[in-house]
């Protein structure tokens, strides 16, 4: 089998929760889906996010510089495609967009894989299970805790069956943060886990001080409480508070996990799918996460996350974040708090070229 050409489409999707964290405002999400086409009849395919058309213009320039790259490569080889593809963006860095580009054609290289051996890609990489412990992610902002919007958005996310949510905090003012901790855990009860994502909005003191008062809401997690390449500032945090830190969503490829890991900045690894290096880089870091004893959790994603989470020693849970859904045929099954693995060969992504062609754009 040969790669043959590797396309690109954008799409703005809108959102039926608009984001407003401490580090982004947004009512769509701009997604870039990815087609791997071989000299088969079998097409890989998956998709990556961008932040506005003109990074998403960016973004599928590198696919395409990547793609003429592999052409004629085997993907089954996927290791050698993987490595072609971090020599050929060596001189650009390894992040950002160019890391985008290489994450998206790995993991559309894997669904190739997956549909050639008619099996979805967990099972290939050595599932534990069919599924996995998920938790809903899309609302719960900063929104003024005032008003009941906070409240609603909690126990709508309950009553979908969800046993986990995330609410953001970060506000300037940190008793907003603590009377909307206050309403998120009062509408959903002692019984179901709260995460909590500051989205890098504090400075190391002030997240130590915030986030020892947030503490008596008995959050899973604090997650980014600081700059995400402050290693340094993660691990003062880490070992002041009592409350377990999670990060990892905004490093970049396997090495620099490594040193993440080794500066003690994490209790709960979070690797982002196309920030990592797709599959491949991926399971490099659970392996990573086994070897120091740490729980992994996924960022965004779900649909692709849930094979490699499955796949993962140390699995912890799935954010449930479905911002692709509205352009997807085959929606994700979630079931009693669980998202289960896609049963189609692959990655089982089914897109819905009708809505594509509707949020599409040049």
């Amino acid at each position: 089998m040969q790669i043959t050409e590797i396309r690109s489409r954008a799409v703005s999707v809108p959102l039926e929760i608009p984001i407003r964290s401490a580090i982004r405002v947004s009512d769509r999400v701009d997604i870039v889906v990815i087609d791997v086409l071989t000299d088969t009849e079998i097409v890989g395919q998956t998709y990556i996010q961008a932040f506005g058309p003109h990074q998403a213009r960016a973004v599928r320039a590198l696919v395409a510089y990547l793609g003429d790259a592999l052409r004629g490569e085997n993907p089954i080889l996927s290791l050698r495609c993987w490595q072609v593809m971090d020599r050929a963006i060596n001189l650009l860095g390894r992040g950002g967009i160019a890391t985008f580009a290489l994450s998206g054609i790995d993991c559309a290289i894997w669904d190739i894989v997956g549909k050639a051996s008619q099996s979805p890609v967990a099972m290939l990489l050595g599932a534990a299970g069919d599924r996995c412990a998920a938790y809903q992610s899309a609302g719960l902002w900063l929104e003024d805790p005032t008003t009941p919007i906070l409240s609603e958005q909690a126990q709508a996310f309950v009553e979908q069956g969800f046993h986990g949510v995330k609410m953001r905090v970060g506000r300037a003012d940190p008793e907003a943060d603590m009377l909307a901790a206050q309403v998120v855990r009062e509408a959903i009860g002692p019984q179901i886990m709260l995460m909590m994502d500051a989205n890098q909005g504090w400075s190391t003191p002030r997240a130590i001080g915030v986030g020892r008062s947030l503490q008596q809401f008995e959050p899973l997690w604090i997650e980014e409480p600081v700059d995400h390449d402050d290693f340094a500032g993660h691990a003062e945090v880490a070992r002041a508070l009592t409350a377990p830190i999670a990060t990892g969503e905004n490093v970049y490829m396997p090495r620099g996990f490594k040193q993440l890991i080794d500066a003690g900045a994490c209790d709960i690894v979070m690797p982002d799918v196309q920030r990592v290096g797709g599959v491949t880089g991926w399971m490099r870091v659970a392996a990573m996460a086994e070897a120091a004893r740490l729980p992994i959790a996924s960022h965004l994603f779900p649909e692709i996350s849930v094979h490699l989470l499955a796949a993962s020693p140390t699995t912890h849970i799935l954010e449930y974040m479905p911002w692709a859904q509205p352009i997807l045929a085959e929606k994700l099954v979630v079931q009693n708090g669980a998202v289960f693995v896609p049963a189609l060969p692959g990655l089982g992504l089914v897109f819905d070229e009708a809505a594509i062609e509707r949020f599409a754009y040049d």
